[in-house]
């Protein structure tokens, strides 16, 4: 052993090392504190998962979210700043939702909400009724606009199918007879199956915010018999978005969508169109309850979509228990 180090060992206060030791012992006891009341915290999430009725208030959201292949519902309040989840549940169904709502919140609490905006699942309707009576349910815009412009996407599918199938028939005669295929093209140099391709993000845009070669697309559509059908639904849905821009009151958006309906029947040869006229009678008194105060659920899909960078965040975790406790502690 060298003189250096036989000096320096012999400067070592025997009380000054005990006391070392006995801080770095209590800073691992702590850690190890926190670890286990994080594993407690988690197990009883497990048993007893997550609803705070005192987030309750007048206008509420209510949602579902698909994690980890399985279906949550969520309950929001819009009016609270980042922190706006009141619950997350692990189920759908909705008698066993409700029954977890009714066991952990006090009438009181569940009386003060008075709108509550979901989308149009049955499921989200049976929860609100059974859990909130009191409260009016608003299904809004969002999720009307939604499922509107997903009928005009399978239409839009159904045309090009056959655009399409008559191009390559017209390219295999084009290779038999050893000659140029006959493709007309229109005014903007687009063949019908090109104006179809590249104008179907278009028309599930609003015609304010077309750019001019896009407008020129639209013009093309009347030369086209094939996309009439398109040109026509989309001018409906045109005037769908007409009535919620507009500030309409509850009678006069019911009168606007009567109008709709009646214009929209003219159109029967149109199966998507009619699907949508349907799709809003079932659910037409739930939409016009959004004409009252314009409650939006957007704050629920904002929250979904949070929710989701949590997850891709942690690099996808395994252990869903954990990444609730995780949701929970973010955004409580």
């Amino acid at each position: 052993m060298s003189i250096e180090l036989i000096s320096l060992l012999s400067q070592i206060n025997k009380t000054t090392l005990s006391r070392y030791f006995s801080k770095s012992y209590q800073k691992v006891e702590q850690q190890w504190l926190e670890v286990w009341w994080i594993v407690y915290e988690i197990g009883l999430l497990s048993k007893q998962w997550y609803f705070n009725g005192e987030k309750l208030w007048e206008k509420m959201n209510i949602d579902e979210k698909n994690l980890w292949n399985d279906v949550y519902t969520i309950v929001s309040n819009p009016k609270l700043w980042a922190k706006w989840l009141a619950g997350i549940i692990p189920w759908i169904k909705a008698k066993t939702v409700s029954e977890f709502i009714i066991k952990n919140t006090t009438v009181e609490q569940r009386n003060r909400v008075k709108e509550i905006s979901m989308d149009m699942a049955n499921t989200m309707k049976n929860i609100a009724s059974e859990v909130f009576p009191n409260a009016i349910q608003v299904v809004d815009r969002f999720h009307v606009m939604s499922n509107v412009l997903e009928d005009m996407g399978a239409l839009i599918t159904r045309h090009k199918t056959e655009i399409k199938k008559a191009y390559l028939e017209e390219q295999e005669e084009s290779k038999k007879e050893r000659r140029a295929p006959k493709h007309k093209r229109f005014r903007n140099w687009e063949t019908a199956l090109e104006i179809i391709t590249r104008g179907r993000y278009q028309l599930l845009q609003r015609r304010k915010d077309w750019s001019e070669s896009q407008n020129l697309r639209w013009e093309c559509f009347d030369h086209i018999e094939e996309l009439h059908n398109i040109k026509w639904m989309y001018e409906k849905i045109e005037k769908i978005f007409e009535i919620y821009d507009s500030k309409f009151t509850v009678e006069q958006a019911k009168e606007a969508f009567i109008k709709w309906f009646s214009e929209s029947s003219k159109l029967d040869f149109i199966t998507e169109l009619q699907n949508t006229g349907r799709m809003i009678k079932n659910h037409f008194d739930r939409i016009l309850n959004y004409f009252t105060s314009r409650l939006t659920n957007g704050y629920a899909e904002g929250l979904n979509s949070r929710m989701q960078k949590v997850i891709s965040n942690s690099r996808w975790f395994k252990n869903q228990n954990y990444m609730i406790y995780r949701m929970i502690k973010i955004f409580w």
